[in-house]
């Protein structure tokens, strides 16, 4: 029988096939919520901080394990690890979007 109260493993090595492909989910709910831009700025605005989240994810894994599930904590903070991953969740985020085209101008009005 195993201890309810257990501390969780800490984070395995999560590989990066894995975090891809988290990183593709993630980018897709974003752009069907329509938040994309507010995801942008809110991953461009947290970059430079995004180790001491990383810290805070390690030390409230105990109280968040529960809530989200092991799995899903040890791709978060494999994401966190890295700032280059935030960089890749952004690109993800980025690619999604459609570009948009300069609005075209009239050829006749200039006539």
């Amino acid at each position: 029988m195993s201890n309810p109260f257990a501390y969780p493993a800490p984070p395995q090595h999560v590989p990066d096939e894995e975090i891809e492909g988290f990183l593709a989910d993630l980018a897709s709910e974003v752009h069907k919520r329509k938040l994309s831009v507010m995801a942008i700025f809110l991953l461009e605005l947290h970059k430079p901080v995004a180790s001491f989240f990383y810290s805070g994810a390690l030390l409230s894994l105990p109280l968040l394990t529960p809530l989200f599930g092991a799995k899903n904590l040890h791709r978060v903070t494999a994401i966190l690890r890295k700032r280059e991953h935030i960089e890749r969740l952004i690109q993800a985020i980025e690619s999604r979007e459609a570009p948009i085209s300069p609005p075209r101008e009239n050829r006749d009005s200039a006539l």
